[in-house]
Order: structure tokens, then C-alpha cells, then sequence
């Protein structure tokens, strides 16, 4: 039995696909950066995309986890908008993660 190996790039999302917004969860918010370009030519090599986003907010409950998850279909709107016919779809694949130990409410 044969196995292939993926390529995979891991991209942090806040300061890297958008723009910097302290505790960002409003679609209105969100500015991508010159992503469309860049994600256009790593699928085009490749490569499967994963957007890692560490969401504190959600543990120090300013917002939940569906706002996040709306923001991210949000997101995946802005990026399907921006590619050519010639592109396949693509899906970014957004992982939440946060730590209610050390972003507690109280913080």
C-alpha cells in the first residue's frame, strides 16, 4: 500500500490573512490583506490550507463560538469573491482554539 504525503501550510489568521482588530468577531470588521493573491498561489502549488486562530474571546466570553463561526463563513466569502473562474473552490479549514485557564473572564 502506497501513501502520499500532503502539503500543508498552517496561517495564523489575526495580522496575517486580516487586519488587526482587538477581539475581532463582527463580519464588518474583517479587511483581508493581500490574501486572495497568496492563497491562489499556494492551492495553485499544492498546497491545503488550515487557519489557526486562537480566540480568547470566546473564553473570556466577549463573544461566542458561533460568532466566530459566522465571521469564518464570512471570511471564506470575501476569498471566494476574489478568485478567478479558472480556480477551483477552495475551503480554508478554520481550527478554534482557546484556553479558558489562562484567558479566564476575570482577566
Amino acid at each position: 500500500m502506497e501513501h502520499t504525503l500532503n502539503k500543508v501550510v498552517f496561517l495564523d489568521r489575526d495580522g496575517t490573512l486580516n487586519e488587526e482588530v482587538n477581539y475581532l468577531h463582527k463580519p464588518e470588521d474583517m479587511k483581508l490583506l493581500g490574501v486572495p493573491q497568496a492563497v491562489r498561489l499556494l492551492k495553485d502549488a499544492g498546497y491545503k490550507l488550515i487557519v489557526v486562530t486562537n480566540q480568547a474571546g470566546v473564553a473570556r466570553g466577549y463573544y461566542t463560538e458561533e460568532d466566530v463561526k459566522i465571521l469564518h463563513q464570512y471570511m471564506n466569502q470575501l476569498l471566494e469573491k476574489e478568485r478567478t473562474q479558472k480556480l477551483m473552490p477552495f475551503i480554508i479549514a478554520l481550527i478554534i482554539r482557546y484556553m479558558v485557564s489562562v484567558h479566564t473572564k476575570s482577566v
